[in-house]
């Protein structure tokens, strides 16, 4: 619903709708159950734009924060609606200029959302390339900070000898860095892998060396 190439489509539109929004399930099928998890991405939902040099782009947020507030509660109203709460994960860089100034703004207009909605929306900063600095595996150093919303989501498990449904998934994680590519793949990977293993663990599936490694 924003669609557009990289670097010139970024940020919200005025319905609500982001640039690089994608939806992923995990899916994984034994036979006798069905388990899925899905997780969105999405560019920030504020406007902002970035120049097209291929050196250290700059980023510009483009209009006033009582101007967006609304655009951004919109946003999250329609994800709300589909997937029930959802968790920011803000993969932005805390040190790079081009980044600092969006990050912050994207957890301000999160926190006069929460005034509103405490219990729809949450969020947690991740600076990922500070966090994985030496290693891509450091990249599970998020997963304790989501543990409440890992048990509080659940996800979907189909019994398909009864058919029956057995759970369903109660919310969703958000993940986001500043083109929702190679950062947001590394994490929505981890999330997805643990929410497998917690399956796995359930079942009281002990072998889990395979899948961690």
């Amino acid at each position: 619903k924003r669609a557009g190439t990289r670097f010139n489509v970024r940020g919200v539109d005025d319905d609500g709708n982001v640039a690089n929004f994608v939806e992923t399930e995990l899916i994984y099928n034994d036979g006798h159950q069905v388990f899925s998890f899905t997780q969105i991405r999405g560019s920030i939902p504020v406007f902002w734009e970035q120049d097209t040099a291929l050196i250290s782009p700059k980023v510009k947020v483009t209009r006033s924060f009582d101007a967006t507030q609304p655009t951004f509660e919109k946003h999250f109203e329609n994800l709300n609606s589909q997937y029930g709460p959802v968790h920011i994960v803000n993969l932005l860089s805390k040190t790079r200029a081009s980044e600092i100034e969006l990050s912050n703004t994207y957890k301000k207009h999160f926190l006069e959302l929460r005034k509103k909605n405490p219990d729809s929306v949450f969020f947690t900063d991740f600076d990922f390339h500070q966090e994985t600095s030496k290693t891509y595996a450091d990249a599970t150093r998020l997963l304790p900070l989501l543990n409440e919303s890992f048990d509080d989501f659940e996800y979907f498990l189909f019994d398909l000898d009864r058919s029956v449904t057995i759970c369903e998934q109660k919310g969703t994680f958000r993940t986001n860095c500043l083109d929702c590519l190679d950062r947001t793949n590394v994490i929505q990977q981890v999330i997805s892998l643990q929410t497998l293993i917690d399956h796995f663990e359930k079942k009281h599936v002990h072998d889990l060396s395979s899948l961690k490694n």
